[in-house]
C-alpha cells in the first residue's frame, strides 16, 4: 500500500506524535509527514496495528474532529459586511488563505476585472493525482492553471476542484470578495491574493470513534487535526513562496480537547505565529447550546453531573476535565435506575460497561493530562443511550481544588438532543480559539449592539483573556457556491473570524506593503486591534464576551499613527 492510499483510505491508521520522544526515522513505518521539526503524522495500516483506542495510542496522537459551525439565516433579513473608512486601502500585496470546504473559483467573486483568477494556489486533498511536494495527497492547481481552465470551454476538465459545500466560498467573498464580483457584494480585502485548502473529509473509522452523527460531506463536513495542520502548513509554504505577509481564516471548530487545549494544533497554531502568519480563528458557537458543565466537588462529598438524552441512537464522547492534582473515580446511573456505584480508578486501560436493560455501552478511560501538568481528564464514550436523565457520580479520591469543566461535542456532532441540566455559558470557546497565537473573534450584531446569543465565551483554560474582540457576525450575506449570481447569509464566528482576516490584510497592507511599518508582527497587531477596539462605558473591559471590545479599523490606524 503506497503513501497516497495510507492517508486517504480507511484502510489507513492517522497518528499525531511528538518526535522530540520518538525518532520517527526508527519506526517500522512508510508513510509519515512532518509538520514541523517536532509534530509528525504518522500513517499506519490497520490492519497490522491494535485497534483504536486512547489506551492503546493515547489521547493527544488521536487526530480530533473538527467542522463548519455557521448557522444558516434567511437572506431578506441579512446585511453585507462593511468595515467604516478602509483608508483606500484594498488587501493588495498580502495574501489571505482558507482552510476549509474549497472555492468555486469561476465566481466572478474571485476574479479580477479581466477575468482572471485572484486564487493564487488551490491544494484539493480530494482529488488524486498532483499532490504539492512532500504531500504525497490531493492535488495542487496554481494560478496559471486556474486562469487556463477559466478560459476554457469547460473548467472543470483542467481543473476540477469544487466546493460543493459552499461554506469556503462564502467565508472567502466575506473576507476578500472582488470589488465586481457578485450581486453588489464586495469584500473587506478585494484585491488581496487568494489561497485555498480543500479539506478531505474524515475517516469513517475516525467518526465512529469519536461517536459523530453520521450526515452527508454536504450537510456537515468533518475534518480531521492532522490534514487542517498540513493545510495551515501548505498556506504558510505558499506565502513565503511568494514574499507575502498571509492572514488564514480558520473558520472551523471543535469541543473535543477543549479544556485541555490540545498540544498538537495549539503549538503549531503558536509556532506559525512566530512568523509572518496571521491565524484568525472563530470562538464558535456554543454558548447556548447547554454544552458545557461547571461545578465544584467538596472533600467528603460526591458531586453529580446530569445529561438529559433525547433521539440520540448514535451516542456521544463527553470529556470531565479536574485541576491538578486533583483525583476523582465515577459512577453511572441509568434513567431507568440502574447503576455503576464506581468505575475504579485505572490509567492506560479502556473500560467497558454494559447497561443492559437501557442497551447501552459505556467505555471509559482516566488520563493526567492536559494544558496544566497532570490535569485529572476522565472520557466517557456513550454508545446508543437510551432517552431519559443520565446521572454521572464524580467521586472524590484525593482534592485540593474540586472544580470540573466538563463538555459534550459541538452540536454539529451530536444526534438528537443531548444536554447538561445544569450548564454554564462561559468557558465556551471552541477549540483552537483559546490558543494564544490566533486571533480570537467572537460575534456581535451590528443592529442592536449586542453579543450573538450563542457566540463562543472566554476565558481559556489558562485564563489568558480569549476572544480578543468581537466583530459583525450575525445575519451576514455572503456568495453562494454557484454562478448563477445567487447569495447566502449565516451568522456565527466564522463570519466575524473572514470579516477580521480581511481587516487584518489591510492593515499589513499599511504597515508593510506601504512601507509604514515593515517588521509588524502578531503581538503587535494583536495589540492595537486590543487598543483600538470599541468599548461601551457600561461594561468593564477585558470581558468573557467580547473580549476588548468591538473591532474598530479606524481606530487601530489612529493608534498606530500617534503611537
Amino acid at each position: 500500500m503506497d503513501c497516497e492510499e495510507l492517508i486517504t483510505s480507511e484502510e489507513g491508521l492517522d497518528i499525531i506524535i511528538n518526535s522530540a520522544y520518538v525518532n520517527v526515522e526508527q519506526l517500522p513505518i512508510d508513510c509519515y509527514i512532518y509538520v514541523n521539526d517536532r509534530i509528525v503524522n504518522l500513517y499506519l495500516k490497520r490492519e497490522t496495528n491494535p485497534e483504536l483506542s486512547v489506551a492503546e495510542y493515547g489521547y493527544a496522537e488521536i487526530p480530533k474532529c473538527y467542522t463548519i459551525l455557521e448557522e444558516k439565516e434567511n437572506i431578506s433579513e441579512s446585511i453585507f459586511a462593511e468595515i467604516e473608512n478602509k483608508q483606500g486601502l484594498d488587501g493588495e500585496g498580502v495574501m489571505i488563505g482558507f482552510v476549509d470546504t474549497g472555492i468555486n473559483y469561476s465566481s466572478p467573486a474571485f476574479r479580477n476585472t479581466d477575468g482572471s483568477s485572484r486564487i493564487k494556489y488551490i491544494w484539493d486533498q480530494t482529488i488524486k493525482g498532483n499532490a504539492p511536494e512532500g504531500y504525497y495527497y490531493g492535488s495542487e492547481y496554481t494560478k496559471e492553471q486556474i486562469d487556463a481552465a477559466l478560459k476554457s470551454v469547460n473548467p472543470n476538465e483542467l481543473v476540477p476542484t469544487e466546493d460543493t459545500n459552499g461554506h469556503g466560498s462564502y467565508i472567502a467573498s466575506i473576507a476578500c470578495g472582488s470589488v465586481e464580483g457578485v450581486a453588489g457584494l464586495t469584500g473587506i480585502a478585494p484585491k488581496a491574493d487568494i489561497a485555498v485548502v480543500k479539506l478531505k473529509e474524515a475517516k469513517e473509522y475516525l467518526k465512529d470513534f469519536f461517536l459523530i452523527r453520521n450526515a452527508s460531506a454536504d450537510e456537515l463536513p468533518v475534518f480531521q487535526e492532522n490534514d487542517i495542520m498540513l493545510g495551515l502548513k501548505y498556506l504558510a509554504s505558499v506565502a513565503r513562496r511568494e514574499g507575502k505577509y498571509l492572514v488564514v481564516c480558520l473558520a472551523l471548530g471543535t469541543n473535543i480537547g477543549n479544556y485541555g487545549a490540545l498540544p498538537f494544533m495549539s503549538s503549531y497554531i503558536d509556532y506559525l505565529a512566530q512568523g509572518k502568519n496571521f491565524i484568525v480563528v472563530g470562538t464558535g458557537n456554543e454558548a447556548n447550546k447547554r454544552h458545557h458543565y461547571y461545578g465544584k466537588v467538596a472533600v467528603g462529598e460526591t458531586g453529580e453531573i446530569e445529561i438529559r438524552t433525547n433521539g440520540n441512537t448514535v451516542g456521544f464522547w463527553m470529556e470531565v476535565w479536574g485541576e491538578s492534582p486533583d483525583l476523582y473515580s465515577i459512577g453511572i446511573t441509568s434513567p431507568g435506575g440502574d447503576s455503576v456505584d464506581k468505575i475504579a480508578y485505572k490509567i492506560g486501560e479502556t473500560q467497558e460497561y454494559n447497561f443492559i436493560f437501557e442497551k447501552t455501552k459505556v467505555l471509559v478511560d482516566y488520563l493526567l493530562y492536559g494544558e496544566r501538568e497532570d490535569n485529572p481528564l476522565i472520557i466517557l464514550r456513550m454508545v446508543s443511550p437510551s432517552d431519559g436523565v443520565w446521572k454521572i457520580h464524580l467521586n472524590e479520591d484525593n482534592i485540593l481544588y474540586g472544580d470540573l469543566n466538563v463538555y459534550l461535542p459541538v452540536c454539529e456532532f451530536i444526534e438528537g438532543e443531548t444536554y447538561f441540566l445544569e450548564s454554564d455559558p462561559y468557558r465556551t470557546l471552541v477549540n483552537p480559539s483559546g490558543v494564544s497565537g490566533c486571533f480570537s473573534i467572537s460575534s456581535y450584531d451590528t443592529r442592536t449592539n449586542a453579543i450573538y446569543y450563542a457566540s463562543g465565551r472566554g476565558y481559556p483554560l489558562s485564563d489568558i483573556v480569549k476572544p480578543d474582540v468581537a466583530a459583525l457576525g450575525v445575519k451576514v450575506l455572503g456568495v453562494s457556491n454557484k454562478n448563477d449570481g445567487s447569495l447566502v447569509a449565516y451568522s456565527g464566528s466564522g463570519v466575524s473570524a473572514s470579516i477580521t482576516a480581511g481587516s487584518i490584510a489591510l492593515f499589513l497592507q499599511w504597515a508593510v506593503v506601504l512601507g509604514n511599518a515593515p517588521e509588524i508582527g502578531n503581538a503587535i497587531v494583536k495589540n492595537f486591534m486590543r487598543r483600538g477596539a470599541t468599548r461601551s462605558d457600561n461594561r468593564q473591559y477585558p470581558n468573557r464576551e467580547w473580549g476588548y471590545g468591538a473591532l474598530n479599523l479606524e481606530e487601530m490606524f489612529a493608534l498606530f499613527r500617534y503611537s
